[in-house]
């Protein structure tokens, strides 16, 4: 498993978060993501930058929109999205008094997990992503799960 503590800000990486997403899903670790998202962006919307790029933005495009919120909209999905395919899941924080709170959460669902495995009876090409399906009856509390998995991943370029 893996647990990422982020503003979920790409700052200046050589890779890209595709190619991280790509070697997180192919490591089949199961990423837990602690997203201070919440508390950077009330800090970035009164960074000088910030509020000038935004201004920009809405004189070119001349609508209300604040991009602010939705440029941490969208990194805070692309984790939520990451973290639900690994069977992890993303928490996000909202202040620092409640990060051992959210650190607790994190190891007792790590130490509550069960395992299934499977054989399959098809012939499986390497680098080939297979999904995942799991059925379960209600009153069932959620099942999270990793949607699928590589069958002899080749290594992202970058990390070579």
């Amino acid at each position: 498993s893996i647990i990422l503590l982020t503003d979920c800000v790409n700052n200046q990486s050589s890779v890209s978060f595709r190619d991280v997403s790509l070697a997180i899903v192919q490591s089949q670790a199961s990423l837990y993501v602690v997203s201070k998202t919440a508390i950077v962006k009330e800090q970035a919307k009164r960074e000088r930058r910030v509020i000038m790029i935004s201004d920009i933005l809405k004189k070119l495009f001349g609508d209300d929109e604040d991009y602010i919120d939705e440029f941490f909209r969208k990194r805070e999905g692309e984790m939520s999205d990451l973290s639900e395919k690994t069977g992890g899941r993303c928490f996000f924080l909202t202040d620092y008094r409640y990060l051992k709170d959210i650190y607790t959460e994190v190891a007792r669902e790590l130490k509550s997990k069960h395992y299934m495995t499977y054989v399959s009876n098809q012939m499986l090409l390497p680098d080939s992503y297979h999904g995942i399906s799991i059925e379960y009856l209600e009153p069932a509390t959620k099942v999270v799960y990793r949607k699928g998995y590589y069958h002899q991943p080749q290594p992202v370029q970058r990390f070579r």
